[in-house]
């Protein structure tokens, strides 16, 4: 995945915990350190980055820290969006290798017959 800026590399990076099932809806997300140790950034992303989760509604602020607050409907909302997106990112890379999605269609159709 091509990330345009670091706040969507850490985005993506939490959207896929959520989709993956790591992070719970009341689970508290990681402090300002966390984030700046781990993707070497500086703390005004961090800012940033709760400030997006905020108005995705994403997380809430509580006394003590930001919580995810997610349901079922804004996970599937999430995958499909990021299946949209891969399957875009998976379109677009076929066409640099010269492939069409038939031609991948085939592949996997004698995969499947040569794997039972």
């Amino acid at each position: 995945m091509t990330y345009t800026s670091k706040l969507d590399e850490i985005k993506d990076y939490i959207i896929i915990d959520i989709l993956s099932g790591k992070i719970k809806s009341g689970d508290k997300l990681k402090d300002r350190k966390f984030f700046t140790s781990k993707f070497k950034i500086n703390p005004h992303y961090y800012l940033e980055l709760v400030e997006v989760l905020k108005r995705e509604n994403i997380i809430e602020e509580r006394s003590d820290g930001y919580y995810y607050i997610f349901d079922n409907q804004k996970i599937g909302l999430l995958k499909n969006q990021y299946l949209n997106r891969y399957i875009n990112d998976f379109s677009a890379n076929l066409n640099k290798i010269g492939l069409s999605l038939d031609d991948v269609i085939e592949i996997l159709k004698l995969r499947s017959l040569a794997n039972g």
